[in-house]
């Protein structure tokens, strides 16, 4: 096979598989639009999108949906591409309670990402504290609205959940069951 037969099937070759790869279900060109695939996967909303956050490796989507809460964890791969990340859910809002919340970790591209997201009911609640396992805290007292979304690299699992109001009384709290 001479040089130009070689290239041009070369060039056949990278087309046919760019053409299916972006074709392809799991792959999109922007974040939002894999976002939105993921939910539809999922038979979830659309939700409004309360926040995105970057992460390593992708971007956390954050969001509400009818009586739902939802974090979407969207991976960032080969170049220009984007997919779904480990999980797209929504979980039920629980309004008899000062918070609903929600943990969960995925193995995103290229270490594990753990992450806590929840929404207030209790509009005193100032401050969101998060204990892992490892004796890590981690604080949040910026929120998306009335939500929250505090994440870590690493298999550290979430242990405990603390929100306070502005003189520091403990207005919820929940400890994991193991």
């Amino acid at each position: 096979m001479n040089r130009k037969k070689k290239l041009l099937r070369n060039i056949l070759i990278i087309t046919v598989i760019s053409l299916l790869v972006y074709s392809s279900r799991s792959f999109y060109m922007s974040p939002m639009a894999a976002h939105m695939a993921a939910e539809r996967n999922f038979h979830y909303g659309p939700s409004d999108i309360i926040h995105v956050e970057d992460f390593s490796g992708g971007k956390y989507f954050l969001g509400k949906y009818d009586r739902w809460i939802s974090c979407s964890t969207i991976e960032k791969v080969w170049g220009p591409f984007w997919r779904s990340g480990g999980h797209t859910f929504g979980v039920e809002v629980e309004t008899d309670k000062p918070l609903t919340y929600t943990w969960s970790f995925s193995w995103a591209s290229p270490k594990y990402q753990t992450e806590v997201f929840g929404i207030l009911h209790d509009q005193s609640i100032d401050k969101v504290v998060v204990h892992l396992m490892d004796g890590t805290v981690l604080t949040q007292n910026k929120f998306y609205e009335d939500m929250f979304l505090l994440h870590w690299d690493g298999q550290v699992e979430f242990d405990q959940i603390i929100a306070y109001d502005s003189s520091g009384t403990a207005v919820f709290q929940d400890q994991r069951t193991r």
